[in-house]
């Protein structure tokens, strides 16, 4: 009995932990208070389902999870949802999407007018958000490098995570309690440097905050939807950042891809003309019209362009920064003749042999002088130096007898 007892209590483990941790997110990161406002419950995982994107946009920015937490403060609440990231360039990637998913007109994945998310207890809470939140119309605030504000809504970026706080006193709450918030979690955060595309958008007419960087065919659908399917490359390793101008009254969408190289960018824009009207020249072809422009590495397509002139006023201003040319200058430099080379060679040989004879001649001269000048003095001293010899021969060597001259009397 005792065994069946111990198997049953196994078995009832197996079955009912999965369930008990189901509601728990996989690390609690939220702080339990901040600033003035103390957590009212646990931390507590979101759905996929439940979040302000499609499952397919998460999975292409790389979520790992999601988690909420309530927070108090006197009679205001506030809810705070945590995305957590693989890294950096996703979370920016996502923190800008989130910032101007409001943007888009008739986006199916535009912000609900309430967001419902779940409690530690299993209650669920439906937050109304307001017109303001709701279409995006935020305003940039100092919490981190990349954080905006607006009434009843703020987005934190902070690393790999972003923090999108709800409540009705957001607006109206000291940057100081956010900032207070993102220290919070920051040290569980991934650090790293953010994506540089966004610093190759044109400025002139550019719609603040309409900014989105892409890294996948779904996102980029919702904002340039002129195909489906990964048409752009991501696959090959393609990043791309979307923006809306406007122009004269009309507005436009840019997109501006990078690719790994030249020939690579120059391909995908011969493959695009088999389903884009590149170029508005195939009239009545019934494929979306787009204007293109390449730049090295860099490639520009304005949609929504009703001429080439109106896309000019912005693919003008694309470039990579970068210049490349085949006509660098250089050094003016012409080979002498063959003839010319010998002649200098001659020349230079006989300097070096006259500077040898005469070199040999004053070296000799010297010596010969200071022994007759002062004999066993420098030179020849016998009693005070001794001479290295080898002997090779039967003859004693005298060091007499070196110049060809007699021997010296010493005094």
């Amino acid at each position: 009995m005792r065994k069946l007892n111990f198997l049953f209590l196994i078995i009832a483990a197996f079955v009912l932990l999965p369930a008990a941790l189901a509601g728990a997110p996989a690390q609690e990161t939220l702080p339990a208070s901040f600033a003035s406002w103390t957590a009212t419950g646990a931390e507590t995982a979101v759905p996929s389902g439940s979040l302000l994107a499609s499952p397919s946009v998460l999975q292409e920015y790389g979520l790992v999870d999601a988690s909420t937490r309530s927070y108090s403060h006197e009679a205001a609440t506030l809810q705070v949802i945590l995305y957590r990231l693989k890294d950096p360039t996703g979370a920016y990637g996502l923190y800008s999407y989130l910032r101007s998913s409001g943007l888009r007109q008739g986006s199916i994945h535009a912000y609900p007018p309430a967001l419902t998310v779940f409690r530690a207890t299993g209650e669920s809470v439906s937050y109304q958000l307001s017109p303001y939140a709701q279409k995006g119309d935020f305003h940039r605030a100092d919490v981190t490098d990349h954080s905006v504000i607006a009434p009843g809504r703020a987005l934190i970026l902070q690393g790999s995570f972003i923090l999108d706080v709800l409540g009705p006193t957001v607006a109206g709450s000291e940057a100081g309690e956010l900032k207070s918030l993102a220290a919070a979690v920051a040290p569980t955060s991934n650090p790293g440097p953010y994506p540089t595309l966004y610093g190759h958008l044109p400025q002139s007419g550019f719609v603040v905050d309409s900014d989105s960087y892409i890294l996948g065919p779904v996102a980029l659908h919702e904002f340039f939807p002129v195909a489906d399917g990964d048409w752009l490359g991501f696959g090959s390793g393609v990043e791309a950042e979307v923006a809306s101008y406007r122009i004269s009254g009309e507005e436009f969408t840019l997109l501006i891809a990078d690719f790994p190289t030249p020939q690579v960018a120059t391909k995908k824009m011969e493959e695009w003309t088999g389903f884009l009207n590149v170029g508005g020249l195939q009239n009545g072809s019934g494929k979306p019209v787009v204007f293109a422009k390449r730049s090295l590495t860099l490639v520009g397509l304005v949609f929504n362009a009703h001429s080439e002139a109106q896309a000019a006023q912005i693919l003008t201003h694309v470039h990579t920064g970068a210049e490349l040319t085949w006509n660098e200058p250089g050094f003016s430099f012409s080979d002498p003749n063959i003839g010319s080379v010998l002649v200098g060679i001659i020349y230079g040989t006989g300097f070096l042999c006259m500077f040898a004879v005469v070199a040999g001649l004053a070296f000799g001269g010297v010596r010969i002088a200071v022994k007759r000048l002062l004999p066993g003095r420098v030179f020849d001293r016998g009693d005070q130096l001794d001479v290295l010899q080898l002997g090779l021969g039967s003859k004693p060597i005298n060091s007499e007898d070196f110049y060809g001259i007699g021997p010296t009397p010493r005094p």
